[in-house]
């Protein structure tokens, strides 16, 4: 192999006994103490809490350095998408010399719009059809939350029959 790569034998071995680099044995020390505490955590935190501990512990990191040794060290936080409350809520838009009604289902999670729908009419049904494309979009869970400010909108007969009809709460 030196042969072949044009390296004495003499120079291979004494590059064999040195020591790392004060530079890779602080990276080493970091990645232990990164890896116990994405244990002890139960492999949920990622970056930005593993990055808060150690300077707790006295570490100068940033927080893209963190990330850059835990992905490299294929440490991957188990993200949960609980997809558990939606929240909804209407909105008056005025276009030109009329109104529009804009009704929203938000993942209080992931804090995306599931599903919307607007109208130029303010009746049930605009929140109905905002619901069903939510539904449609989403994988939605039974017993899922939906959270509202009760308006007339939401608290007619047809909305809390779909909400049974899917399980919702």
């Amino acid at each position: 192999m030196c042969k072949v790569l044009e390296v004495s034998r003499g120079g291979y071995y004494d590059w064999k006994k040195r020591l790392p680099s004060q530079r890779v044995q602080q990276r080493q020390r970091l990645d232990a103490v990164i890896t116990t505490l994405f244990e002890a955590s139960k492999k949920r935190f990622g970056s930005p809490k593993i990055t808060r501990e150690l300077m707790k512990q006295g570490w100068r990191v940033s927080e893209s350095h963190v990330a850059r040794r835990m992905r490299e060290l294929g440490l991957r936080s188990i993200v949960r998408r609980p997809n558990q409350v939606w929240v909804s809520d209407l909105t008056y838009l005025r276009v030109g010399g009329g109104w529009l009604y804009l009704v929203v289902f938000i993942d209080l999670y992931s804090r995306r719009v599931v599903g919307w729908e607007l109208r130029s009419c303010l009746d049930h049904t605009v929140v109905l059809t905002a619901l069903q494309r939510a539904v449609a979009r989403r994988q939605s869970p039974r017993g899922l939350v939906i959270h509202s400010d009760r308006g007339v909108q939401y608290a007619c007969t047809d909305f809390t029959k779909r909400l049974a009809r899917h399980g919702f709460m």
